[in-house]
This record gives C-alpha cells, sequence and structure tokens, in this order.
C-alpha cells in the first residue's frame, strides 16, 4: 500500500459547478461508452458531450440513450436520439459506438432543477449539425447480408 503524500495548501480547490443554462451549445463527442441500467435489465449508450466553444468551454454534460431496454419507447426515442447524432455529424452508419467519438455538433441542452433528492443538472434535448456544418454524409457502401442493427447486437 503506498502512502498518499499531498499538499492541499499548495493546490488551489476546484469550484462547484453548476448545471449549464439552457441553450444550444457546440460540442464534441468526448467519451462513449456501454453501460448496464440502473435496474440491471437493459443496458444504455452513454455519451459524454464536451462544450467546445464560449462561456462554457470545457465543460462536460452526459447524454444515456436506452439503445437495449425492455422498454419499447425508450428504446425508440434513444434510436430517434442517435439518429439526430448521426445526422448532424454525417455519419449515417455506425458499426462501434467508439467511431462517435471526437465528432462535433450542436447539442440542445435544457437546465434541470434541483427536485427530491436529485440536484439540479442538465438534460439533452436535440441534436444538430455544427453551425456552418456542409460536409457530404459518410455512407458505406451497401453490405452483402443484411447485418443485425448494432443497436439490436449485443456485447
Amino acid at each position: 500500500m503506498s502512502n498518499l503524500e499531498f499538499d492541499a495548501t499548495t493546490i488551489e480547490p476546484s469550484a462547484t459547478l453548476d448545471a449549464l443554462p439552457s441553450n444550444t451549445y457546440p460540442v464534441k463527442i468526448k467519451w462513449t461508452e456501454r453501460k448496464a441500467t440502473k435496474k440491471g435489465d437493459g443496458e444504455l449508450l452513454q455519451i459524454q458531450l464536451e462544450v467546445i466553444d464560449g462561456e462554457f468551454k470545457g465543460r462536460s454534460v452526459f447524454d444515456r440513450l436506452n439503445l437495449w431496454n425492455p422498454n419499447s419507447q425508450a428504446v425508440d426515442i434513444a434510436q430517434r436520439s442517435l439518429s439526430a447524432i448521426c445526422h448532424a455529424i454525417n455519419l449515417l452508419k455506425v458499426k462501434n459506438h467508439e467511431e462517435l467519438r471526437g465528432k462535433k455538433l450542436m447539442a440542445k441542452i435544457v437546465y434541470k432543477p434541483a427536485e427530491g433528492n436529485y440536484s439540479e443538472g442538465n438534460d439533452v434535448k436535440g441534436y444538430s449539425k455544427l453551425d456552418g456544418g456542409d460536409a457530404e454524409p459518410e455512407v458505406e457502401s451497401a453490405p452483402t447480408a443484411a447485418p443485425r442493427p448494432a443497436w439490436a447486437a449485443k456485447k
């Protein structure tokens, strides 16, 4: 077991970060990860978005897409959000969630006030192309056999 030698008198403490105000922000998909749901009955795609410009540059917001869930309505909502992301970044066929990393787009982020046991936070309510982004979509050539959709496949 190693010792921790740290002198807090030499380091400025980190500030508590409030939730972002509601707005549409330019973001980059910093990280993606497939995780189990809290109930353990499905999985979701967690996406970390980082604001890339303006007053809140460097701040992160998370979106969670319930792509593998017994609730078909949750899956439908998640698929529509993922489709919006794909259209916004011009990547219409995705084989692995890691392909989304580093892509830039606009995210409509809304402020969520504290309620009950939950502190204030943010929700992502939509995606669109980054301002000025007119690139042609990246589309792969048609495969010879129809694969299962990525969202329907297990790890």
